[in-house]
């Protein structure tokens, strides 16, 4: 009878440390879950952002060529008003402008654009990657829990088969 109480005695004590694994294992998969959703929210900000950057990057272009449109268009005002020798000056603010200047601004502004879009990329992997291991951890740790759950029945049944062992030698 005294190994059977050590016996109910150390399957109390392992249900005890499996329940509280549970426990344990399920607040991981939690946080595993929250985890995936932040980063989820930190992609979605990422694109939004490189949406963003790329209309910004659109805007400044606009607003540059506009400043140079209007320069050109008081150079050939005054050139159209001050008579035909200085009328190549029109000619030349526009070439300068839409054949030098302007492509050159362009691609400066590109380039930072795509570097720009190519951090984000970056940081747009990396979180995917981040995303995926949690959710692997997340899984893992599903699959820890069935497990523990499989041997709590266990646990339980040789529980229940102690008790009706002990009530009959009893």
């Amino acid at each position: 009878m005294a190994s059977i109480n050590l016996l109910t005695k150390n399957l109390d004590s392992a249900f005890t440390t499996v329940e509280d694994s549970r426990t344990r294992l399920m607040t991981i998969s939690l946080n595993m879950n929250e985890l995936s959703n932040k980063f989820t929210l930190l992609m979605q900000k990422f694109q939004q952002q490189k949406a963003d950057d790329s209309a910004f990057m659109t805007k400044k272009l606009d607003e540059y060529k506009d400043e140079k449109m209007k320069i050109c268009i008081g150079v050939c005002i005054g050139s159209a008003l001050l008579g035909p020798l200085v009328l190549p000056l029109c000619s030349a603010c526009i070439a300068i402008n839409y054949e030098g200047l302007i492509p050159k601004y362009t691609k400066q502004l590109r380039e930072e654009l795509d570097a720009n879009i190519k951090s984000f990329d970056g940081f747009m992997v990396a979180f995917e990657k981040y995303k995926k291991a949690a959710m692997d951890i997340k899984a893992e740790t599903q699959s820890e829990i069935m497990s523990l759950d499989e041997w709590k029945t266990s646990i339980t049944k040789m529980r229940n088969e102690l008790a009706q062992y002990t009530t009959i030698i009893d």
